[in-house]
Order: structure tokens, then sequence, then C-alpha cells
């Protein structure tokens, strides 16, 4: 393990990830690393906690600091670390930490034999087109995407790419062939290394080979969220197991089954967060009187280190009154002010149990919650009761 760590220094000195990460790189922290990297494998034969038969991931936003310090790490199979952001040019715009400021969090996984899954990501329709329409970007994001695993020896990647316009049909064939290049290279690093993929509940501009995608990945990661968004043309919930048109799980668990995606490679997203909408009237699918503004269920007792949302959906519930509609079984709430009627909508205990027992009734392969801590903590209850 030491020989990896070390030749992983070797190549981020010699340019692989950006020279900002290297300025992290100090003599003290370094060897405190790989010290305890060494050793946190003789710890992790004491505090193994039994697998769960089911994935269940919990996203870590970099921006939440040591809000990881509280995860409840019995329920958790995994934890993605959210997120390194590329470039255009295959190279890391930030890093975000990765890895050597998140030494900490790293060495506690591996101490309860819980895998960190780095995540990179590209969230921007002109910069995915430019990446996969020029070969030597390419080749660079293949590198710095095995160096991202080698860093710190990770047990998987998280690929995150999200595109929602139309593509050439080079960028999407080149896409495909570079997730079949990390297969291949993640199978000579070790056949226990595993590829996780974000992927689009609808894929409205056909950017993504899913059927093929699903070949190369263990597990698709399928965005069970943001069905209705922030900039939605309506209010309503952000992730209806049912209901709402084609905005639902069953519509989206449809599409993929026609795709030839097996049940048993599908994580869903799951969100601990929705949005409050400024709407025209009191009704259901209202029409949005501009953007909607993030909620959480409750905020993060370190919520002066997130500037995402100070809306408790729970609050918000005790003040206005929570009403559920029952085809998503999703919670909201309604009020009107000066400025006129106001609905929220997000998840509490009954609208994840009914999502855990979908996935458990598709026969599912688990979820990912996104993001850890949006709900403080409070509902974790609801989800290791689910997949215990």
């Amino acid at each position: 393990m030491i020989n990896k760590i070390q030749n992983s220094k070797f190549k981020i000195q010699n340019g692989l990830f950006p020279k900002r990460l290297t300025a992290q790189l100090g003599r003290n922290l370094l060897f405190t690393f790989y010290f305890l990297l060494f050793n946190a494998s003789f710890a992790s034969l004491i505090n193994a906690t039994p697998p769960s038969r089911y994935q269940v991931l919990g996203y870590h936003n970099s921006w939440m600091n040591d809000a990881w310090k509280f995860l409840p790490w019995q329920t958790y199979t995994g934890i993605v670390f959210h997120h390194l952001e590329l470039e255009s040019d295959g190279n890391f715009k930030s890093s975000n930490g990765w890895p050597l400021t998140w030494a900490e969090l790293i060495l506690e996984a591996q101490t309860r034999r819980k895998p960190i899954i780095p995540s990179i990501a590209l969230l921007d329709d002109t910069k995915f087109v430019t990446l996969f329409t020029n070969d030597l970007a390419q080749r660079r994001l293949l590198q710095n995407t095995l160096q991202t695993i080698q860093a710190s020896n990770a047990d998987a990647i998280h690929l995150d790419f999200e595109v929602f316009s139309n593509v050439p049909y080079e960028a999407k064939v080149n896409f495909t062939r570079y997730v079949a290049a990390v297969r291949a290279a993640l199978n000579r690093m070790s056949p226990r290394k595993k590829l996780y993929i974000f992927s689009l509940a609808i894929d409205p501009a056909d950017a993504f080979d899913e059927a093929r995608l699903a070949q190369y990945a263990d597990y698709l990661v399928v965005q069970g969220f943001d069905l209705h968004w922030k900039n939605s043309d309506i209010a309503g919930p952000t992730a209806p197991i049912a209901g709402w048109g084609r905005r639902n799980w069953g519509y989206i668990l449809e599409r993929y089954r026609a795709l030839g995606v097996p049940m048993s490679k599908i994580i869903m997203g799951v969100p601990l967060y929705g949005y409050e909408w400024k709407t025209e009237t009191n009704q259901l699918a209202s029409k949005a009187v501009g953007d909607g503004e993030s909620i959480m269920y409750a905020l993060y007792a370190g919520r002066d280190r997130y500037s995402g949302s100070n809306i408790s959906a729970k609050e918000r519930g005790a003040r206005f009154g929570i009403r559920r509609d029952t085809p998503s079984q999703a919670p909201y709430y309604m009020y009107q002010d000066d400025g006129g009627w106001h609905q929220g909508w997000f998840e509490d205990a009954t609208s994840l149990r009914a999502k855990y027992n979908f996935v458990k009734r598709n026969r599912l392969a688990g979820v990912a919650m996104f993001c850890i801590h949006f709900d403080n903590g409070e509902l974790n209850w609801v989800l290791g009761e689910a997949f215990r």
C-alpha cells in the first residue's frame, strides 16, 4: 500500500494533477497520511460492520467540511466524495482538497472498511463537447481519473457527467469509450474496484448510451431527484414515485428497463432536500413565479458552513401545516404573504419510506442519498430501518 501511495506522489509531482493540488502536499501531512493509511488496515479488522445486500451510498459535499464526523457509519455501505470538478481540457478546475485535505475522512472510512468513492464531475454542456471531441484532452482525462483512484488507493470511482442539450455523435461515442477505458484500467488494478456512473433520469438530448454504459459500470446511480427543480415551470415534488406525468420514478424505471439495463445495477438517487416556490395560485401544479429556493428537511447544526439554504422544511411544515400528495407520497406546505402564494415540497420519513419500499419492490441495487446531513441526521433512522 505504501508503494502505491509513493507512486501516486511521484505522479502528482510530475503533472497529472494541477499544481495547485501539489501545493497542499506538506511534508508532515504526507508522513501522517501514509503512516495512518498503512495502519488503518489493521484497525479495520476489529471495526468491521456486517455488509448490507443493498448499496446504501451517501454523498458528502466538500463544502460540508467535517459533517462526515457525525455519520451513522453502520447505515452506509459507502461514501461518495462530491466532487472533483473538471475542465474541458481534461484537467481539474478544482480538486476540492482531494485527497490530502480529506485524509482523516479517508482513514476513518478505511478503518471502518467502508469504501470512500471520489466523484469526478463535469456539469457543463459546452465543456463536455469540447472535451469529448479532443483526443489529447481525453487522454489527459483518463490519466487524471486513474490518478484520482491511485492517490488515495480508492476502492471505486464515481463519474458524474451531466448534459441536457444536444451533443455531436462523436462526443457521445467518445464518452462511452472513456468509460470503457476506465473499466479496463480498474480491472487491471484489482477486480474488486468498482465503477459507479451517475445517469440522468430522462436524458432529453440522448447524449448518453445508457445500455452500453451499464455494461461497463458496476452500478448506475440514476437521478431520482430534481424532477421538479429550482427553475421548474411548475411547483411540485422533487422526487415523486408516481403521478406528475413522466416526472416520476415509475417512468424512469420503465425507461431503463426498455433500454435493457439490469435492475440489479440501478441505484436510485434520493434527495434530502426540496424547493420552495412562489406560485400563481394555491392549487397543485400551480405555475411557478420565478426560481425556487432550496430547502432542507432540517438545517445542519453547522449551517454557517453551508450557504445553500436557510429554510427548514420541518419548521415551515410545523408552522403552516403539512399536506401530502397521494400519488407521489410527497409532503408539502403552502402559505400566503404580501408577495402572494408559496409552496414548499420536500421529503420526510413517510415519503422516504415509500421510496425505499419502491427500491425493494423493484429489486434495485439500493439508494444514494443526496446529500448527507441535508436533514441534520434526523431521518437516518428511516434509512437504517429500511436497509438493515
